[in-house]
């Protein structure tokens, strides 16, 4: 069963990948995907919600977001006890979509 709460080798740690940035002028643009225990997936504040769940609306988004310049941060962040199946799906949409 896998770990959900280990962070994957290619995933950075906020901290540490903002210590090497450049400060910026004003605050970066980033996303925060978040998976709840509930199951319910959440993107900057906001569940995603479809007939088809949220899955098809996640890769959609993270589509846009690879096409912006500059590209924005995009953060994946869940609950203590959120879905391991659906945490690492999240982790392969965006691994796939950026």
């Amino acid at each position: 069963m896998a770990n959900c709460a280990a962070r994957p080798a290619e995933f950075q740690n906020w901290d540490e990948y903002a210590r090497r940035l450049p400060k910026p002028v004003g605050s970066p643009v980033k996303n925060v995907i978040r998976v709840d225990r509930s199951g319910a997936i959440a993107w900057n504040g906001a569940e995603l919600q479809s007939q088809h769940g949220p899955f098809p609306l996640l890769q959609d988004y993270l589509g846009l977001v690879s096409k912006m310049e500059p590209q924005p941060l995009t953060f994946l962040d869940f609950e203590v006890g959120a879905s391991c199946s659906s945490i690492e799906r999240v982790r392969t949409l965006m691994n796939t979509r950026l």
